[in-house]
């Protein structure tokens, strides 16, 4: 949060708006609390919770985001592939871990419930964005998966989708399904 973030292709850069946390003053600890949970002066996009998501799964090391991972030719061989590129750690690999069975737990028994997939443990986050123009909140779920050896990551928003553990971790479900194959 609150730093640039360069999105690696094979032949640019491009730069993709980061979350920022405003903190209003460091004294103010209910609104830094509320900046714990997403509220208050929070901002951010599927690209960038994503990211923050696969830094959890990946033991709290942050890649950079990549838009195209290999190119073929016509017959099907590869003619480049993009380099996996470390941006940073994020949090140590202890807090990661931790994290990891949070989410985890929260597919498994809690508010992401509608993310399980048989045969695969998925680590998830329900959120739920206020939205001033209407009374349905956005709906906000990330996830990663398979979280013995996380293999992706996704962040789904659905605007005026209401609660994140409902439509959103749905089709979080729906894209680990397809991306894994199951």
């Amino acid at each position: 949060f609150n730093s640039s973030i360069g999105v690696s292709d094979i032949y640019d850069s491009i730069n993709v708006k980061s979350g920022n946390i405003k903190i209003d003053d460091k004294n103010m600890k209910a609104l830094i609390a509320q900046d714990a949970i997403g509220q208050h002066g929070v901002t951010t996009n599927p690209l960038h919770m994503a990211l923050v998501t696969s830094a959890i799964a990946n033991n709290g090391i942050m890649m950079k985001p990549s838009i195209v991972k290999e190119i073929k030719g016509t017959n099907g061989n590869l003619i480049e592939t993009g380099k996996p590129e470390e941006l940073q750690t994020a949090v140590s690999k202890n807090t990661a871990n931790q994290i990891k069975e949070y989410m985890v737990d929260t597919v498994k028994s809690g508010t992401g419930a509608r993310a399980k997939i048989s045969g695969i443990t998925v680590g998830g986050k329900t959120g739920s964005a206020e939205n001033e123009n209407h009374e349905e909140t956005h709906s906000w779920f990330t996830a990663f998966a398979p979280a013995e050896d996380p293999q992706i990551a996704v962040a789904v928003i659905v605007e005026e989708g209401g609660v994140g553990g409902k439509r959103a971790a749905e089709i979080a479900r729906e894209v680990i399904k397809a991306y894994l194959k199951k």
